[in-house]
């Protein structure tokens, strides 16, 4: 929670801005609760406060530790006790006993069986016969769907916050969307539209932002299936003012660019990159003026084997005053960065011709596809003689036009004047499409299938929490150069055949660790179970 100060009656009180859910309005709100005061420079906190920070100190003094058991019990821990580890360190479990005091513990069950099985919810029985976990009894089917549809928006507002207190100030967050198909008639908001895997399917979709140096998931927020991606930005920016985040700083890609968007970071004062248009009028013109001299020798980057140029220019802001109607024109500062890329131009224009290669031949079969009558027109001329048949030809100069700009690319910043350290941060936008290939994949995402409204939020939520879990695995595998061994699923299941011994009378301790298993624990930067 941040704090804060506030002056009344010429003392200056201190206070923390807690957020919570406006039942009446049906939105996010913020209420101060007042800790102390600052007296000559030096905070005093109040006795409600003091009393709070003894409870606290004495609940992290409470020693649990292991206790005799009744029974006769002997279960898979290795994996579960990495899991353990992983929440403390990114504050997961904490943050969820705070927002869910009663239900945390089903809470991360649910999540570490998402992780370990990959399977559906039902399955939950026979893993909880074979494992221990945070809960440590099995979860019906029909109490795994209550416990879902019990988790309210207020609950985790609150845990986004808490959560996204602890993103750098100093990282971009990159912020993507994708699509998720379902078969169910019960969701409001599934509905059809451009589905990013060609799935046909009605769909929703789901906005993510995601730190790019922590590498974890900060927020994540439901959308129609029918909404595009320009169009979600507005409600981002709204939820990051919730949020409390200072010094935002977002990273997008240009599916997201829109002039409204552009203005829109301005005025919140946030920091951006966004990937641009090569068909906007200023940065056509620039990069016309520069296009022939851009592949030099004196811009060649060896370390990202790319040609690149920035230039300083000026944004034509607009804004719409609240209050009066009144229109605000002005330039403010804007750097573009030009790249140019051989191997992107060689793609590029791969890609063109078998798009022209398919074109044509559905013009010469007669079989044209109605969708694509523009690009025959744009470029194909056919004639049909009753000597000679058909003939095509290529409008030459209209291809021409959209090969000039192959392996050309620009990337936009309020915020970065350097062109590499653009493009690197620009490049760890690729960590949200891992990010939403584990959701899809590892946790069984891809097609969503529950009973309400309610189970969907729920089981969305769980599994945006097991998401953190496995964004901080890969990221302290790629560093630890890991993946040259294992995949994740393979480390998870080296270390979940430890077990855990239970024995009437005496207290539960820890099968054999082999040397391999203790090297992955040291290389997750978590202590060996003992």
């Amino acid at each position: 929670m941040s704090k804060g100060t506030q002056m009344i009656n010429g003392t200056e009180y201190v206070y923390e801005d807690q957020p919570y859910w406006d039942t009446k309005k049906k939105r996010g709100a913020h209420k101060r609760v007042y800790i102390g005061k600052n007296v000559n420079g030096e905070f005093i906190p109040n006795k409600k406060h003091l009393l709070q920070i003894e409870l606290d100190k004495a609940k992290e003094n409470i020693q649990l530790g292991p206790v005799p058991t009744s029974q006769y019990l002997r279960q898979f821990y290795g994996a579960v006790y990495l899991l353990d580890q992983i929440g403390d360190n990114t504050r997961v479990t904490h943050d969820l006993k705070l927002c869910f005091p009663d239900s945390y513990k089903q809470i991360l069950s649910i999540v570490y069986y998402l992780i370990l099985e990959s399977s559906p919810l039902h399955r939950f029985q026979k893993w909880n016969r074979t494992h221990k976990h945070p809960y440590g009894s099995d979860i019906p089917s029909q109490r795994s769907s209550e416990l879902l549809a019990s988790i309210g928006d207020a609950e985790k507002m609150k845990f986004f916050s808490l959560q996204a207190e602890r993103c750098l100030e100093t990282e971009f967050l990159a912020f993507d969307t994708t699509s998720i198909s379902s078969h169910s008639e019960l969701i409001h908001q599934v509905k059809y539209g451009k589905n990013k895997e060609g799935d046909r399917l009605p769909q929703i979709n789901l906005a993510l932002l995601l730190g790019e140096q922590s590498g974890l998931p900060a927020y994540y927020r439901k959308l129609p299936g029918n909404v595009s991606d320009v169009k979600t930005v507005t409600n981002l920016l709204k939820d990051i003012t919730f949020l409390k985040l200072d010094k935002v700083k977002l990273v997008m890609d240009r599916g997201f660019y829109s002039a409204d968007n552009i203005n829109s970071m301005y005025k919140n004062h946030y920091k951006f990159l966004i990937g641009g248009k090569l068909s906007l009028s200023f940065v056509k013109k620039k990069l016309d003026s520069i296009r022939t001299g851009l592949a030099s020798r004196k811009n060649y980057y060896p370390e990202v084997a790319i040609f690149a140029e920035t230039h300083l220019q000026e944004w034509p802001y607009e804004e719409t005053k609240p209050r009066g109607g009144e229109q605000v024109s002005e330039g403010r500062r804007i750097y573009i960065h030009y790249y140019y890329n051989d191997q992107k131009a060689t793609d590029d224009r791969m890609r063109f011709y078998h798009e022209l290669d398919r074109l044509e031949e559905e013009l010469r079969l007669g079989q044209k596809n109605p969708e694509n009558e523009k690009k025959y027109d744009k470029y194909f001329i056919v004639s049909d003689t009753p000597v000679r048949g058909r003939k095509i030809e290529p409008k030459q100069e209209a291809i021409d036009t959209v090969e000039k700009n192959f392996g050309f690319f620009v990337l936009m910043s309020n915020a970065i004047n350097d062109p590499i350290e653009a493009l690197k941060i620009y490049r760890t936008k690729d960590l949200i499409e891992v990010a939403f290939g584990n959701l899809k994949e590892h946790l069984n995402m891809r097609r969503e299938s529950v009973a309400s409204e309610e189970c969907l939020e729920g089981k969305l939520f769980v599994q945006f929490v097991a998401l953190i879990y496995l964004c901080y695995i890969k990221k302290v595998m790629d560093e630890k150069k890991l993946f040259s061994k294992y995949s994740m699923q393979e480390l998870l299941d080296e270390l979940d055949i430890i077990e855990l011994f239970q024995q009437p009378g005496n207290r539960a301790h820890i099968g054999e660790i082999t040397g391999k298993q203790q090297l992955l624990y040291e290389a997750m930067e978590v202590k060996v179970p003992t």
